[in-house]
């Protein structure tokens, strides 16, 4: 009504109101966490994801005081445990230890249970571990040069393993094929362990693994790495040359290890997160430790991380449609 005045009392009364619970709002946000912690791997307890996963728990479990527990849920190449996450409730007591499927799998199956784009929270990318070639010791290739002769002498009669359909091993092994080339038959297994047993055995002769797993069995000389697919050396490696200097230009592969929240997740918590774990990463406990798994940290802003995965997922549709790529 025209000339309406709203009482004083009431005005004051709204905005006390407004404040107290402005106020509320960041208190809660000061005392998160106030509860233990989950983190959810899309793999079983002992590979590069996990073991990841756990030395950050670790670390926010002492900088936070509560616990921070890392909850394996394997399966369908990590969408079980990402669809966990997408339909949690944007607390932040619910997390990802997301990896490179997260930005492959919208490519690879025609019905994924969430939207990889609107569905997630990104936080801060972890660290990344370039993708290792490595043959079986008894094949007579010792260099990248002497591979690549290899397989132009006997196009499609060698043999490269894989975790599986659509895994990062497969993605490398088609994009050797396009950039380099040749041609070699695919193996997937399900998981990287049995692929790397077969290679060790013989039973394949080449893949494309993480450094995480094979540093051990390049030391102990079952199995020999080739070139790294990163576009420096890797320090744990430094005698092996990256597989574009040593004759196939612009290739590049590896998994990146990352933290995810459901949706909504409040910016005060994803910058607490994002804040908290980049100090870990600037610890040289923490650092070498990611070191010794063959991941270098990495560190990044929540929109530099959401930049990457947006990249990302343009680019595995471009290499999925190109090869012909399934993972059903």
């Amino acid at each position: 009504m025209p000339g309406h005045r709203i009482p004083r009392r009431d005005v004051l009364g709204t905005a006390a109101a407004f404040f107290m619970s402005a106020a509320s709002a960041r208190a809660q946000q000061a005392a998160w966490p106030a509860r233990p912690v989950k983190i959810l791997v899309g793999f079983p307890p002992g590979g590069g994801a996990d073991a990841i996963a756990r030395v950050i728990a670790k670390w926010l479990s002492e900088r936070w005081g509560q616990p921070v527990v890392v909850d394996n849920k394997p399966g369908a190449s990590t969408m079980i445990a990402s669809e966990v996450v997408a339909r949690s409730a944007p607390d932040g007591y619910t997390l990802l230890l997301a990896v490179s499927n997260h930005t492959s799998n919208p490519a690879l199956f025609s019905r994924v249970p969430y939207d990889t784009r609107r569905d997630f929270t990104p936080i801060i990318m972890i660290g990344a571990a370039p993708a290792v070639l490595v043959v079986n010791p008894g094949l007579p290739a010792k260099s990248m040069p002497e591979l690549l002769a290899l397989l132009r002498a006997k196009p499609g009669k060698l043999t490269y393993g894989s975790a599986g359909n659509g895994s990062i091993g497969h993605f490398a092994g088609e994009m050797l094929k396009q950039k380099a080339g040749v041609d070699m038959v695919h193996v997937p297994y399900k998981g990287t362990a049995p692929a790397e047993t077969d290679l060790m055995g013989g039973f394949v002769d080449l893949m494309f693994t993480g450094t995480v797993t094979a540093l051990p069995q390049i030391k102990a000389g079952r199995m020999r790495g080739i070139a790294v697919g990163s576009r420096k050396r890797l320090a744990v490696l430094p005698d092996l040359p990256t597989v574009d200097e040593a004759g196939v230009p612009g290739f590049e592969s590896g998994i990146w290890y990352g933290l995810l929240g459901p949706a909504g997740l409040p910016t005060a918590i994803t910058e607490k997160i994002n804040h908290d774990v980049m100090k870990a990463l600037q610890e040289n406990e923490v650092s070498s430790q990611l070191l010794t798994l063959g991941a270098a940290p990495i560190g990044n802003t929540p929109a530099e991380f959401a930049r990457q995965i947006e990249e990302e997922i343009v680019s595995f549709e471009k290499l999925v449609k190109a090869a012909g790529i399934s993972g059903e």
